[in-house]
């Protein structure tokens, strides 16, 4: 965005600078004259005046086309130069990279799927700064977001895994999602009751948390008789590593923190 900008500036600067010449250049084919230096040889016979001008005129007394074309050339380009030239400063200006803009790349890629709120406030930056450099991130092809109702999630475009894995690193971040990822992992066609049991857990919790991972495509369900059997989707298995995401992540603390 910035450099289509700076383009459309500079057409346009180059633009009046050539209609001020062309004004200018036009003069003659409108009856107008073209003055010479003299070489202070005269023709043989010729008359010439040695009198002092018969007097003195204004810049009103010249013809039309010469007052069109020094007043055109003077506003328009200064009207183009109060317009753009502050931009184009600006522009060059900001061409110093402000130090909070690699500390918000750093963040981003050492923390991918943050949140807006969590960077705000882990570097003290106000959210209408952050939104902007968010957008220089974003122009630049260095980060790439995730909606989810009015949530978003950033990611750095370092980050090596599709959006399906990006979704699933979201859920990961819940920790109560985690541990029902964690027990379908260890055990497939688990049913929701047991997870509620092993979890001490509501159902409705249990159930809450299963449709959230049911609609991002996570995991997936089979009915035997009157019980749902939960299964993690076979692409996940092959594409992300579960046990290092997930069963190795102090599931431990995070279960003894569940039953206390």
């Amino acid at each position: 965005m910035e450099s289509k900008t700076l383009i459309k500036a500079g057409f346009f600067l180059l633009f009046i600078l050539g209609i001020s010449v062309t004004v200018v250049l036009a003069s003659d084919d409108n009856g107008g004259y073209i003055v010479t230096p003299t070489t202070g040889e005269y023709p043989e016979g010729a008359i010439v005046d040695h009198t002092e001008a018969d007097g003195n005129i204004t810049f009103w007394d010249l013809p039309l086309w010469i007052q069109v074309s020094v007043i055109s050339g003077v506003l328009i380009p200064g009207v183009a130069a109060y317009k753009y030239l502050p931009l184009l400063l600006g522009k060059l200006a900001n061409r110093k990279e402000n130090p909070k803009l690699p500390a918000i790349n750093s963040y981003i890629k050492e923390n991918p799927g943050c949140f807006e709120a969590k960077i705000s406030r882990d570097l003290g930056i106000k959210r209408g700064t952050l939104r902007y450099y968010l957008s220089q991130l974003a122009e630049r092809n260095l980060i790439s977001t995730i909606k989810k109702g009015k949530v978003k999630s950033i990611f750095h475009t370092s980050f090596s895994g599709s959006s399906e894995q990006k979704k699933l690193h979201l859920h990961l971040k819940s920790d109560t999602r985690k541990i029902i990822l964690s027990v379908i992992t260890e055990k497939p066609g688990i049913t929701g009751q047991k997870l509620a049991s092993e979890l001490t857990l509501d159902k409705s919790t249990i159930h809450w948390h299963v449709s959230e991972l049911l609609n991002d495509g996570i995991v997936h369900i089979k009915r035997d008789g009157r019980f749902n059997r939960h299964y993690l989707k076979s692409d996940f298995k092959v594409g992300f590593d579960f046990e290092d995401n997930i069963l190795n992540e102090h599931r431990s603390s995070q279960f003894s923190a569940y039953n206390e």
